[in-house]
């Protein structure tokens, strides 16, 4: 509510793509998937002849991300297609562009469109798609080297992802509390109830995920994963 009354304060001052950019986020965490894309496009419209490409690019990076999870996978390629016209070496648009080509099992493309995103920005999300690429093509060598980078880059910055990642994979499942057990304490949100329902699923307390995959769909997100999870 306070992300909403913020967002509204921007557009009343100054409609423009910060502002229409965010008004969009916030619209599809609100599960408005359609007014979504149509604030998308105003934010869009709103940066042309700007002569820093950045913004742009990641305008169409986050609107090719609202396909990617309405599973319409030409639709996110051609979003992120269009954010590297902007700018090539774009990390956000490079993972997508590379996530899009591992599930058209396309990975052998995916995999140095990766590898650039990952050594642009470090990311536990990119180093994951990254090795999966790899055991999709069987270089399982190359992948258990990007998983210890998963680890790595995840203890540093992102426990949450790491938690996530970990769950996902059934591994390390007492470091993997730990760090859901962090994030509870800290930022909190829906896509920690998300974790923690994950987290809840796999130690086995059934009622326990559902409360909180009711909790992290709350709001009418339609985030494949958190739909995927429920």
């Amino acid at each position: 509510e306070g992300a909403e009354a913020a967002a509204q304060e921007m557009m009343d001052r100054k409609p423009s793509l910060p502002s229409f950019a965010r008004a969009s986020y916030i619209k599809w965490l609100r599960g408005d998937v359609a007014g979504a894309l149509q604030a998308s496009r105003l934010a869009y419209d709103a940066g042309r002849g700007q002569r820093d490409p950045e913004p742009q690019a990641w305008t169409l990076t986050e609107a090719a991300n609202i396909f990617w999870h309405k599973g319409d996978l030409d639709g996110a390629a051609a979003g992120y297609d269009k954010a590297l016209e902007h700018k090539p070496d774009f990390a956000a648009a490079l993972f997508g562009k590379g996530r899009v080509l591992v599930a058209q099992q396309r990975a052998g493309e995916a995999i140095p469109l990766l590898d650039k995103a990952l050594a642009l920005q470090p990311l536990v999300e990119t180093a994951w798609w990254l090795a999966d690429a790899k055991d999709a093509v069987g270089d399982a060598v190359g992948a258990a080297a990007v998983r210890k980078r998963v680890v790595e880059i995840g203890k540093a910055s992102d426990a949450r992802t790491l938690a996530l990642y970990l769950l996902t994979r059934g591994e390390d499942l007492a470091e993997a509390e730990r760090l859901v057990r962090s994030e509870e304490s800290g930022r909190g949100g829906v896509y920690v109830d998300d974790v923690s329902a994950l987290l809840a699923w796999r130690k086995g307390d059934l009622a326990r995920a559902r409360a909180l995959c009711a909790k992290a769909t709350s709001l009418g997100t339609k985030d494949a994963r958190l739909l995927w999870h429920e």
